[in-house]
């Protein structure tokens, strides 16, 4: 490993949290990993410059020299994104408290899986589901879908307007999640999927994923280290490679044509993303849970439902009829992890 002496600029990209042992604090810059000590004050969405004197790893530093060049709360966006996530955050805790299942929610909807305790999380991994439980690709999706449904169902916007709606609000999501590699390598993708629809020229999702993937790099070439983006990436490729019916937007003549696609679906899906990114997972953990694919199926259906009403809970707050459907899909999934986990 060769010593460099460097020093880069960017904004904080990820949610900083205390390592389990509090002795350090975590978060991300360029798709670089930063430790620090505990005691800085330093936010999701602040401007940082980062002196590193000597490092062997590009991807990993530990107390580097931090310099803050543009608080998070001076930027009108990510002020916004903050306060909503923290409204967000504090509905969450009234419907759910410190329960599992808001630990959950948490995870799923804004991509805070640092808040896990470790036995869950061990868990989560152990069967191959943890994923679902941090905001990705698939919660991006879910969003792009319900969005444009909405728009389109009011009737009164045009094609330019409901994709360019769809595109601002897909990278506020993207934002309120975190902005981790994988959640920015799939709005980017939406987005240029979205612009092919915009100009008469639907882009397929090899396409879509081939140019959000040069894009991203381009912009910030650390991206190609970060496990998150690698297997986001591989895991899209294989999902449109071996899942030819691999779509950004599917229609179903009925009910029951419906519910058989779908569960076609989350097979092929699983088993494609499976496959597509265990020598990734076998290279950098050296097992890979093959037991995924089954939970997945089991467990992976219930994203979409919880996804829509848990924004409607950060939105409106925690009412009842929205609370009650949530925490029993989320019991189910605990109950599909804790089965096969053990």
């Amino acid at each position: 490993m060769s010593s460099i002496n460097s020093s880069f600029s960017g904004r904080v990209s990820e949610i900083p949290y205390l390592t389990k042992d509090d002795k350090m604090l975590g978060f991300s810059v360029n798709g670089v990993k930063i430790f620090t000590s505990p005691g800085r004050k330093i936010f999701y969405g602040d401007l940082v410059k980062i002196n590193v004197e000597t490092h062997s790893n590009a991807s990993l530093l530990f107390f580097p020299q931090i310099q803050i060049m543009e608080m998070a709360r001076e930027n009108l966006l990510l002020r916004i994104v903050n306060d909503t996530r923290n409204k967000f955050q504090k509905n969450f805790q009234l419907g759910f408290g410190n329960s599992q299942e808001g630990q959950l929610l948490n995870g799923i909807v804004l991509g805070n899986s640092k808040g896990f305790d470790s036995n869950l999380w061990q868990k989560l991994k152990s069967v191959g589901v943890a994923h679902i439980a941090a905001a990705s690709g698939m919660n991006i999706v879910i969003v792009t879908k319900m969005t444009t449904g909405m728009l389109g169902a009011l009737g009164v916007l045009g094609i330019l307007e409901i994709q360019m709606a769809t595109i601002a609000i897909t990278w506020f999501y993207a934002l309120l999640a975190g902005g981790s590699a994988s959640v920015l390598r799939a709005a980017t993708m939406l987005s240029f999927a979205c612009m092919g629809i915009l100009f008469g020229r639907p882009n397929g999702g090899a396409i879509a994923l081939f140019w959000a993937v040069i894009f991203m790099l381009f912009w910030n070439p650390f991206y190609i280290f970060d496990i998150g983006f690698q297997l986001s990436v591989a895991a899209t490729a294989g999902i449109i490679l071996l899942n030819s019916s691999y779509n950004f937007y599917n229609n179903y003549n009925s009910y029951k044509e419906k519910l058989k696609q779908t569960l076609k679906s989350n097979l092929d899906t699983t088993i494609a993303a499976t496959l597509a990114t265990a020598p990734l997972i076998w290279w950098h953990f050296r097992t890979v849970p093959w037991v995924g694919i089954i939970t997945n199926f089991l467990a992976v259906w219930t994203v979409d439902i919880v996804m829509k009403l848990g924004l409607l809970i950060g939105v409106f707050g925690p009412i009842r009829i929205l609370v009650w459907p949530v925490e029993a899909l989320l019991r189910y999934f605990l109950w599909i992890v804790s089965l096969f986990g053990q």
